[in-house]
Formats: C-alpha cells, sequence, structure tokens
C-alpha cells in the first residue's frame, strides 16, 4: 500500500455516525483506558457510511510503508490461526470499502479511491486460498469491479451497489471462514488482537512530528477500529464486555474521518491500550 493511502470502515450497509448513541467512548472511559488526549485539534466532519446490505500494539510490524508488515497489512495475521488470520483480513477489507464510500458520496472521489485499490492490493491475495477452500470465489473479481469504477468516477448508486455486493460477499465469507467458532470467545479475541495491531501501526504511520503526515493512514485505522468493534457485537458480545470495552475505548483516537492536524491520542497511548487488549487473553483463552 503506498503511504499516501488510506483505510477505513465498520460494514457496508451499517450507517456510522460518530459520536451517536454512545459508540465513542467518553473522555472518562478513554482516561481509564490509559488513553492520553493530545491538545484539542478540529475534528473535521462526523463520518457516516449508508450503504445495501447487512446492517483497523507492543511494536510495528514494519514492511513498505510501515503497512502492517511483510505482505502489506498481513503482517499482523502471521503465525495465527488461519480462520481467525482471514476473518480479521475480512475486517480490514470493510475498513477500507467503508472509508471509500464515505468519501466518495461526500463528492470525494480521489480521496476514496486508495481505499478502494487497497483491499485488492494488500490483503485478497493472502485470503484467496481460504476463501477457496469455502467456495467463495467472487470476491476478488467484485474488489476489482469496485476499484475499476472509482478509477472511471462511476455514480455515486453503482459505487454503493458495487460496495453493497462485495458486503454481501464478506458476510458470507466470515459465516462460512468462521462458522461455529464465532461464538467462541477464544476465537473472537484471535480476530480481534491483530487487527487492533494493525490499526496502531496505521496509526503511527499517519501522524509524524506531532502532525498529520498521511490521511489515508489515519483512515485506514479508524476503519478498521469501526469494523471490528461492529463485528464483535454483532457476534452477541455486549458493550460491556472487557474486549469490546477496550476497542471502544480506543475510539477518541480517531474523532472524525477528516484527521486533526495533531492527534487527539498519541500513537504510544494508543499502542499501550492496544497492549492492554493483548493481555486481555489470559481471560478468553480459558
Amino acid at each position: 500500500m503506498q503511504k499516501n493511502s488510506v483505510k477505513l470502515w465498520s460494514g457496508l450497509g451499517v450507517a456510522l455516525v460518530l459520536g451517536a448513541g454512545g459508540s465513542v467512548a467518553t473522555a472518562d472511559s478513554a482516561e481509564a483506558a490509559g488513553l492520553h488526549a493530545a491538545p484539542p485539534a478540529h475534528h473535521g466532519l462526523p463520518m457516516t457510511f449508508v450503504a445495501g446490505g447487512e446492517s483497523g500494539h507492543g511494536h510495528a510490524h514494519g514492511g513498505e510503508g510501515g503497512e502492517g508488515g511483510e505482505g502489506g497489512e498481513a503482517g499482523a495475521f502471521q503465525g495465527i490461526d488461519e480462520h481467525a488470520a482471514t476473518v480479521g483480513q475480512l475486517l480490514l477489507v470493510r475498513g477500507h470499502l467503508a472509508i471509500g464510500t464515505s468519501l466518495y458520496g461526500d463528492g470525494k472521489a480521489d480521496d476514496a479511491l486508495p481505499h478502494f485499490l487497497h483491499p485488492a492490493e494488500e490483503i485478497y491475495e493472502s485470503i484467496e486460498p481460504e476463501l477457496h477452500e469455502h467456495n467463495i470465489t467472487t470476491l476478488g473479481d467484485a474488489l476489482a469491479a469496485l476499484a475499476a469504477a472509482g478509477k472511471a468516477k462511476a455514480d455515486v448508486a453503482e459505487i454503493n451497489r458495487l460496495a453493497a455486493e462485495i458486503d454481501g460477499v464478506v458476510a458470507k465469507a466470515i459465516a462460512e471462514v468462521g462458522g461455529s467458532h464465532l461464538t467462541d470467545k477464544a476465537f473472537l479475541f484471535d480476530v480481534a488482537v491483530p487487527v487492533m495491531q494493525t490499526a496502531a501501526d496505521e496509526y503511527e504511520a499517519a501522524f509524524r512530528d506531532g502532525r498529520i503526515a498521511n490521511v489515508v493512514e489515519y483512515q485506514d485505522s479508524r476503519g478498521f477500529v469501526w469494523a471490528l468493534a461492529d463485528f464483535l457485537k454483532a457476534q452477541g458480545l455486549p458493550a460491556d464486555d472487557k474486549l469490546v470495552a477496550a476497542v471502544d475505548a480506543t475510539k477518541p483516537a480517531w474523532p472524525a474521518v477528516q484527521p486533526p492536524q495533531a492527534p487527539t491520542v498519541e500513537a504510544s497511548a494508543l499502542r499501550a491500550q492496544v497492549s492492554r487488549i493483548e493481555l486481555l487473553g489470559g481471560e478468553y483463552r480459558k
């Protein structure tokens, strides 16, 4: 992925409104989680995404452009259960698409394009073998079609149609690959940790010398976190579940889709919170 690109999501077909419905942790909960706010900054526009269909750690992973380690964003998913790795990377796809469709709907087609390109360029090759084992063979073509439509500046309705089609395939893939494991807290934990590690890497890459340097990386990381939070709740984990609460408590780092000039949460503080999430393994892997 290019350093001047972006990713974000929370599930196509889901409306995401920052600050609505208690989706963002309060200042008190952020402080309790060890997230120390930086000086106030302009928060930009709230992120809203609506489309058809069903309702992003302790150390960087390196890799080209600092994007998720060797193999692009797949770095954090190496060496873990292949089913959890695939589900986690499908959430990254969702994160990318959510920000892309949001930006495209706001008339920012050029800004949206990297988000449409990254799933095919950074993720699909890694998950393709597992998807084919489950007879899910259409995702690659669907991602390519969306990227082509974005390049051609297709109308918003067509972009949303293609995005909703991808979301349907992603939803099926998560159900097929996750299977009965989706009710297993240990499995959900194994999905969550690399997604949060990847988000922390992207967030750190977004800021240099205390100022925004890469809007795309900021948006990528925001999308991954929202996608993960929605996924965990969709599996029946309540808002007060420790894992869900810990993920939600990181959201003040991303006050809006358009990033603040200076970080509202320092990258080191975000990594500390991700480390706390990792430490929940003792409870979730019982």
